[in-house]
């Protein structure tokens, strides 16, 4: 999958065109803006949503939350 981000990335430049990722953090974000994306997000509202919910329930719980958001670009 790497390869290929960095294929799209690379074909994007080389035609004078913006390229765009979705990121999973924030630290995510910024990787791929230092490649070279000019647009990134920081988070997916799916991986948002998950994370919230995931602090709630540890908090019904009592418990400390340590919910970690992740997605499929990989660290």
């Amino acid at each position: 999958m790497q390869a290929a981000i960095a294929r799209i990335l690379t074909a994007a430049k080389k035609n004078g065109k913006h390229a765009g990722i979705f990121c999973t953090s924030g630290e995510q974000a910024k990787k791929f803006a230092d490649d070279g994306f000019t647009m990134v997000s920081a988070a997916t509202d799916v991986m948002i949503l998950q994370k919230a919910v995931g602090e709630a329930v540890d908090t019904g719980y009592g418990r400390e939350s340590n919910t970690k958001i992740t997605g499929p670009y990989g660290k």
